[in-house]
């Protein structure tokens, strides 16, 4: 219960985010690539005058909840 209360006040704390977009900002994470493609171009936040393509952290964000929520499903004893 105690748990839940924490990750609920984390979650308001990073505005609904997993990690707070500080912590992707500072890691790097928004950092794309000079190329586009079909599959990256729905997370492309900007493009910057050199033409580094910046990535979308809160799409990022999403996707990493995504990821975890599915492998949570899977037992670890059973690999």
């Amino acid at each position: 219960m105690a748990e839940e209360k924490i990750q609920e006040e984390i979650k308001n704390e990073n505005n609904g985010m997993a990690i707070s977009e500080e912590i992707y900002m500072t890691s790097g994470a928004h950092i794309g690539t000079r190329q586009k493609t079909a599959d990256i171009k729905q997370f492309i936040y900007k493009v910057r005058n050199d033409g580094l393509y910046i990535i979308d952290v809160k799409k990022t964000d999403e996707r990493i909840k995504k990821a975890a929520k599915f492998i949570s499903k899977y037992d670890p004893k059973k690999f």
